[in-house]
């Protein structure tokens, strides 16, 4: 502890402050919730969910476990959705889980969108845990002010703002692991049943979010040995045997609530019976244990929680492709979530963080306990590590938003200098966390796809990064606004990334032509840009695999007229523009305002013809915000059919 208790008034003071800032935060999370479209995962997460209460059973998105989703869909489903499992097979595999995704939608198409509203809202206290956890923690380590400081820093962090509304497992997972390892902390501090009690089922709780916290497992005994041995009389680790006992029980509590999430289906069947799909662990018809002694072995979890973790190994062993700073190839980096973590976080961020380093090297701040940085800093870690080793794709930052919340506790200590009248550093780090939380919010509520100054802003994200951190189909009915906006805006053709069909969000359209673009508007995700190789809807109530390198190679040259949030991009090309592409042009230069539509393009051919490049009355042909028309029609440069990445 580094002051003593705070006076009523002050404590009075730090709490309401405590409750704005929550309270802020949780204003901004349930209104991004309404406004965005659901991801590509929530109806599968949605959908999921429904089926474990109902049903009982686990099979569907097996790849994560259940907890997040159960407690989404609750809600939901006390609204009375018309659901069908007549199509559910059992088979473990996502296309079974998305086809009922896709079912559900139309069968509630009315009201399709209410559903994940109020399976959005209902994790609001899951964001509210988060904070807690954090100023709670911060507070008993380091003093009110700190407390603050890292509730401050969770609530307003765009990658907390960007999956908070979402109905996927990693924020939810993130706090509660963070949860366990507070408490752990404490039975650190002063060991006692109660507490290993709490630990253990809160422990039990994180095994249900997401897979990665089997870490704690390990982690948590290579914690309190390092106390038992480096410092046993500083940690109350003298009673080395008893403690053990806790701790060991401890860890069995936590199993034992993780059985209990399953209800104990498939628990402890031998290792020996299982069909594994990932090579690692064998296959379907080769299991590499069976006719070794450890086939004998019963595994103390479920099965389904066996085969979520076989399914996962098996994603991660190359089934997809991997995209980094413009490059795609068949396996990831193991630098991808250092580096995404450096431009998704906030630069002022990074500042404060610096700025704590710093001061933790001067002498009047090195009184801080070993013990209590390693409880906080190894947990998160361990998890980078973890989840950087596992290189078979790297696609998403928020397999490692667990990382960020120990990050802002130990970066809270530099909350300290206020009370201590230390302005050297209190300063600047109100000035750091000003810019951290101005940059934030400045983007929200497209937060999904932030990037600090490093990273270029949104605009230059997906120069760096894909996917989840710039496009996840969250921007459908920022395109619909802007479809509303612009009724000139037909025929519409659509490569969009997701899993909701846009007619139900209202929009009619069809794939663009894949024997070149056909005059009228086009909207494009920017993973298909960028040359991404997916599905998408064909706009006749199915999908269909596009990309790879196509729209790369035909719109990555065009400027575009309109944007939808910062992951969809809008043109318009006239007819003559359509020739152009046919005829393989070199070049069509935008002309300014005023200038007559007719302008003289040289083909590769040496062919001359017509080509509209500024609609009368557009202004001027500079980028005008997401969702806002621009001046310039069409802009190529090069062959528009060779395929090379443009600047985009």
């Amino acid at each position: 502890m580094f002051r003593g208790p705070l006076s009523a008034v002050a404590e009075w003071r730090m709490r309401v402050a405590l409750c704005v800032v929550v309270g802020l935060h949780c204003a901004l999370v349930s209104y991004s919730a309404w406004r965005r479209s659901p991801t590509i995962d929530e109806p599968g997460h949605l959908v999921a969910g429904l089926s474990h209460w109902q049903l009982g059973r686990f099979e569907l998105y097996a790849v994560n476990p259940p907890l997040v989703r159960m407690w989404a869909a609750l809600p939901a489903g006390l609204l009375g959705p018309t659901t069908d499992w007549t199509g559910l097979q059992g088979a473990r595999n996502l296309r079974e889980t998305f086809d009922l995704a896709a079912q559900f939608l139309w069968a509630n198409r009315a009201g399709w969108f209410g559903y994940f509203v109020v399976a959005r809202w209902a994790c609001l206290p899951l964001t509210i845990l988060g904070a807690y956890v954090c100023w709670r923690w911060a507070r008993e380590l380091y003093g009110a002010e700190c407390g603050l400081l890292a509730a401050f820093l969770w609530c307003f962090c765009p990658n907390i703002l960007a999956n908070a509304p979402l109905i996927q497992p990693d924020l939810g997972a993130a706090a509660v692991g963070l949860a366990a390892c507070y408490l752990f902390w404490r039975w650190l501090r002063r060991p006692g049943l109660g507490m290993a009690a709490g630990a253990g089922i809160v422990l039990g709780l994180a095994q249900l979010t997401k897979f990665t916290w089997l870490i704690l497992l390990p982690v948590w005994p290579v914690v309190w040995t390092l106390g038992y041995v480096l410092a046993p009389a500083a940690h109350a680790c003298r009673h080395g045997v008893r403690q053990a006992a806790e701790l060991v029980g401890m860890l069995l509590v936590g199993l034992l609530v993780l059985n209990l999430g399953y209800g104990f289906k498939g628990s402890f069947c031998k290792l020996g019976e299982f069909r594994f799909v990932s090579h690692a662990l064998g296959s379907a018809e080769h299991n590499r244990f069976a006719k070794s002694w450890l086939g004998a072995v019963p595994v103390p979890l479920p099965a389904d929680y066996v085969a979520g973790i076989d399914i996962q190994k098996r994603h991660f062993e190359g089934w997809w492709r991997s995209y980094l700073r413009g490059q795609w190839r068949p396996v990831g980096w193991w630098y991808f979530y250092l580096y995404a973590l450096a431009i998704k976080v906030p630069s002022g961020t990074w500042g404060l963080v610096a700025l704590a380093l710093v001061a933790r090297l001067l002498p009047k701040w090195r009184c801080e306990d070993w013990y209590d940085a390693v409880a906080v800093l190894v947990p998160a870690g361990v998890l980078l590590d973890f989840v950087s080793y596992h290189t078979g794709f790297t696609h998403h930052l928020r397999y490692v938003l667990g990382v960020l919340p120990f990050l802002y506790i130990w970066t809270s200590r530099i909350a300290t200098s206020i009370p201590a009248r230390r302005y050297r550093l209190a300063l600047p780090a109100a000035v750091l966390l000003a810019c951290s939380t101005a940059s934030s919010l400045w983007v929200y509520p497209h937060s999904m796809a932030y990037f600090n100054a490093l990273g270029g802003g949104p605009m230059r994200g997906h120069d760096h990064l894909l996917m989840s951190n710039i496009d996840y189909g969250q921007d459908l009915f920022e395109l619909k606004r802007w479809v509303d906006g612009h009724p000139e805006a037909r025929p519409l053709f659509l490569a969009y990334f997701g899993s909701v069909d846009p007619k139900l969000a209202g929009i009619e359209f069809t794939l663009p032509p894949s024997d070149g673009p056909q005059p009228g508007y086009y909207a494009i995700s920017v993973n298909f840009l960028r040359g991404l190789k997916y599905e998408a809807p064909d706009g006749k109530g199915g999908f269909r695999v596009i990309g790879d390198q196509y729209y790369e190679a035909l719109f990555r040259r065009l400027k575009p007229i309109g944007m939808a949030g910062y992951s969809i991009y809008i043109y318009h090309v006239t007819r003559e523009a359509a020739n152009c592409f046919g005829a393989g042009c070199v070049r069509t230069r935008l002309r300014p305002e005023g200038m007559c539509e007719g302008s003289v393009v040289r083909t590769q051919g040496g062919t001359r013809f017509a080509a509209r490049v500024c609609a009368p009355g557009a202004g001027n042909c500079g980028f005008a915000g997401p969702g806002r028309q621009l001046g310039c029609a069409l802009e190529v440069a090069g062959d528009a059919r060779a395929g090379r990445m443009g600047d985009g």
